[in-house]
């Protein structure tokens, strides 16, 4: 692979990613902001931001701006933080994603896409459409955070400020049984079922399908 490659495949993957990134940063320097302290849950959410790509250097960066605070407050908070970001050409199941979107960008018709195959972000060849949707799934399971039955609600927690996505896709999947309405806020997605057996049902097959 070429230079000229590899930083499209970077372009490509970052283009995926980068929202995600950015509600994770943000969510990040609330919890710091709040708590004056990195906290447990803000330094599990900046593993996950390098873990999309970015580096300790630019969550950093990124957080001093938002809570405008200075050098040497941000480098004492972020002293015992190790850098655990990985390079695209390292990072397996970001490389195969952007690797299927740009053989994806470059197919002009419909029948060349029925002829192509990608690899999914777990490893496996799949026609381009699946391994596209794979992919799409992948990225979408970043996003939730959670899925429970209270009676007859199936609550659905998410990211900060992608709950009406996550809501949107659920409402676009094939009628599901007992599903009444739903509903959602910032980081949470309201599903109201017909009973209580319904929520439990539809909360075990909601944490499988957003979170593996």
């Amino acid at each position: 692979m070429t230079a000229t490659q590899r930083e499209g495949l970077s372009d490509a993957a970052l283009a995926l990613t980068q929202p995600v990134i950015d509600e994770l940063l943000k969510d990040i320097a609330r919890r710091i902001k709040d708590a004056g302290a990195i906290t447990d849950t803000a330094e599990y959410q900046i593993y996950r931001a390098q873990a999309l790509g970015d580096s300790k250097q630019a969550i950093k960066a990124a957080v001093a701006r938002q809570i405008k605070a200075q050098d040497k407050v941000i480098d004492s908070l972020f002293d015992y933080i190790l850098d655990n970001s990985t390079p695209l050409t390292a990072n397996g199941s970001l490389k195969q994603i952007a690797e299927g979107y740009a053989k994806m960008s470059r197919q002009k018709t419909a029948e060349q896409l029925k002829n192509l195959w990608a690899d999914t972000p777990q490893g496996k060849v799949l026609p381009i459409q699946d391994a596209y949707a794979k992919a799409l799934d992948f990225a979408f399971r970043q996003t939730v955070t959670g899925v429970y039955a209270c009676q007859n609600l199936v609550i659905i927690k998410t990211l900060p400020g992608l709950a009406p996505a996550v809501c949107t896709a659920v409402d676009g999947i094939a009628p599901l049984p007992g599903l009444v309405g739903s509903l959602s806020g910032n980081d949470t997605v309201f599903l109201a079922m017909r009973d209580n057996a319904a929520a439990e049902t539809l909360a075990r097959e909601g944490r499988s399908l957003f979170m593996g």
